[in-house]
């Protein structure tokens, strides 16, 4: 869907005392292409503070390389027009004297636990002034709200505290955090002494439906309140009696004295729908499940669990291991930064009330 009409604002560029005036018009099929540069603009600008960031495509190179740029364009346009034809699309642009200078489109996901919502994605906005944000977002979401959809979501590159400080004023708070680390091996955590990590077998399927539950009900309470419901022990059982077999996604389980007491699974992050666009390195591989037993918890099951998952990853010819964690989530959040996870991007979160 697409919004009806446009508006003019009138901008003072105090610095030089010039005067601008942006038009905010409903995004089209032409906008595509130099939304594309935008982004591909953003996305350097990226790099240059979180360098494993530049495998995605978008961006790398020297700004002064018109080659380089073009194909950066090109695969930045790409990510622009696969959000653009998606169902239920929705999107603005600014446009000034220099042609677009700012872009912002939200689409759905589906899944229950979302309930009617609408999501920027991490190719799905990009601004030549911060400024724009908080504009291009009114005129989106005036219509996300009459339609009833109140849950908007914001995935926003975590260096620039300009515009985390736009989106927040907006009434965004954070929810959710990626991350991202090198494979070098020089860089890998010491395993603990006392942690044996070996491939998940058959007869670790009861270990590992207790393990998929501890997140799930750390989750479900205080000061994360998830919305997805806990799964059921039984069913659990049921998935990991065949799913710890699944090449895909190689699980790996952390033996104390005879127990298994933890538990990661990984795979590529093409596999992963929930990182997107410049938010998907090429060359990336993924940590999607970890668990360890709260009573075996400060014993090194953890950094013993990470080391097997880097190994696993420069087997697959990978460059980085991605993460994302709940920022509410405080036991993560220390974890993973610990373990050599930095920020990449933020998942912002906004529920309308009235």
């Amino acid at each position: 869907m697409t919004g009806c009409g446009t508006v003019c604002l009138h901008r003072s560029m105090t610095s030089t005392r010039e005067s601008t005036t942006v038009e905010l018009r409903p995004f089209g099929d032409d906008d595509v292409a130099p939304a594309g540069l935008l982004l591909a603009a953003r996305h350097r600008a990226h790099v240059r503070s979180q360098p494993l960031l530049a495998a995605s495509g978008t961006a790398g190179v020297s700004d002064a390389d018109p080659t380089a740029g073009v194909t950066e364009a090109s695969r930045a346009a790409a990510h622009v027009a696969e959000l653009w034809t998606a169902a239920g699309v929705n999107g603005w642009a600014a446009e000034g004297g220099d042609g677009l200078c700012g872009y912002l489109i939200g689409m759905p996901r589906r899944g229950a636990a979302w309930g009617p919502n609408m999501w920027v994605e991490a190719a799905g906005h990009a601004v030549t002034s911060t400024d724009l944000v908080a504009p291009l977002y009114a005129r989106a979401s005036e219509s996300w709200v009459a339609d009833g959809i109140v849950a908007h979501y914001a995935v926003v590159p975590a260096h620039d505290r300009t515009v985390l400080d736009e989106w927040a004023a907006l009434g965004f708070g954070g929810q959710h955090v990626h991350g991202i680390r090198s494979v070098d091996p020089g860089l890998d955590p010491v395993p603990a002494s006392g942690v044996e990590v070996r491939r998940a077998r058959s007869d670790d399927a009861d270990a590992l439906a207790e393990l998929d539950l501890v997140p799930a009900e750390h989750q479900s309470r205080s000061p994360v309140f998830s919305a997805a419901p806990v799964p059921d022990r039984a069913e659990l059982r049921a998935e990991w009696a065949t799913g710890w077999a699944d090449e895909r996604y190689p699980t790996f389980v952390a033996v104390r004295d005879g127990v298994v007491v933890g538990a990661t699974t990984c795979c590529l992050l093409v596999e992963s729908s929930m990182h997107l666009g410049p938010a998907r390195p090429d060359g990336a591989a993924f940590l999607g499940f970890a668990a360890v037993l709260p009573a075996h918890r400060g014993h090194g099951v953890a950094r013993s669990l990470i080391a097997a998952v880097l190994d696993w990853s420069r087997r697959q010819g990978c460059s980085s291991l991605v993460i994302d964690w709940r920022s509410t989530n405080r036991e993560s959040s220390r974890t993973w930064r610990a373990l050599g996870f930095s920020e990449t991007f933020r998942r912002l979160h906004r529920h309308v009330a009235y």
